[in-house]
């Protein structure tokens, strides 16, 4: 049975700041719509290449105003260097410019006419290129994608606040479980629904057989211990707490019993939990797959 709903839209509370529990501790974070993610990502990207293409202006007057100017006796070669990167209207344009000269400083070069030093600022201004130019698109793949966190959000106080109730009629406590019913559905629907933010994979289970285990009555004993953090429960304080659980269950036969007081005790068997008499039992038809009744 599927008991999923979907909540409603103003459980959550987007575009506000809140602290998002993590496994390294509590991280600033900021809810948005998922339809709206792409097009921050998108923009973040824009702005992360526009900021780079200003740091490239602004390194090319850096090398323009340094590189040229620090000795007056400077070779030939050299200001070629700082024309052809100068031009580059990119650092892409540059890597290829600078490379061009480098390789004929290499070739060509060999007869003294261009010098180590020159050489040498040739492969610094083709460094700086290649390290804007490379820097530029890792920052506009990774920085975005680090924006995202997880489908979270603070939940709006109004959502989950329930009041206390007091002294109040069997009647209304009825009425009022009626009412919860919905809600509880819906949490373990949820639940169901993203099985990879349950604790299932953090629980420790040791199973053991029991004496008098048999083939048609088989007895076994599980044994279970797992811990709840903050991050599993969500909450953003105190970041540091921790719920421990640990408990056993085994095999048990004795809760399925005769039901004397019915018209056909033979075909019918009443289960009742915990021995919980004289609670009315839950009648069983064992011909109907043990279909509740």
């Amino acid at each position: 049975m599927d008991v999923y709903t979907n909540p409603p839209s103003n459980t959550y509370s987007l575009g506000t700041l809140f602290t998002l529990p993590t496994k390294a501790g509590g991280v600033p974070a900021n809810s948005i719509k998922s339809s709206n993610f792409p097009i921050l990502v998108a923009a973040y990207s824009i702005l992360i290449q526009i900021i780079f293409a200003s740091l490239w202006q602004f390194l090319a007057n850096l090398v323009l105003l340094f590189h040229a100017l620090r000795d007056a006796d400077a070779g030939r070669a050299r200001y070629v260097a700082l024309v052809a990167f100068w031009n580059s209207s990119n650092p892409w344009t540059a890597i290829t410019t600078m490379g061009a000269f480098l390789c004929q400083a290499t070739i060509n070069g060999g007869n003294g006419r261009v010098s180590r030093p020159e050489k040498f600022h040739g492969i610094i201004l083709f460094l700086l290129s290649v390290i804007i130019a490379f820097g530029g698109i890792a920052a506009s793949i990774f920085i975005p994608n680090a924006m995202s966190l997880g489908p979270a959000a603070p939940v709006h106080p109004k959502s989950v606040f329930l009041p206390e109730l007091e002294d109040i009629a069997s009647s209304s406590s009825i009425r009022i479980d009626r009412l919860n019913a919905p809600a509880i559905l819906r949490a373990l629907g949820s639940t169901e629904a993203f099985k990879d933010v349950t604790a299932r994979k953090n629980v420790d289970t040791v199973k053991t057989t029991l004496p008098g285990s048999n083939a048609t009555h088989p007895r076994q004993r599980y044994d279970y211990r797992y811990a709840i953090t903050a991050r599993e429960f969500g909450l953003q304080a105190p970041l540091e707490f921790s719920h421990k659980v640990q408990g056993s269950c085994i095999t048990e036969y004795n809760w399925l019993r005769p039901v004397p007081d019915i018209a056909d005790p033979a075909r019918f068997n009443g289960y009742v939990p915990f021995d919980l008499d004289p609670v009315e039992p839950i009648l069983l038809d064992p011909t109907d797959n043990m279909t509740a009744l």
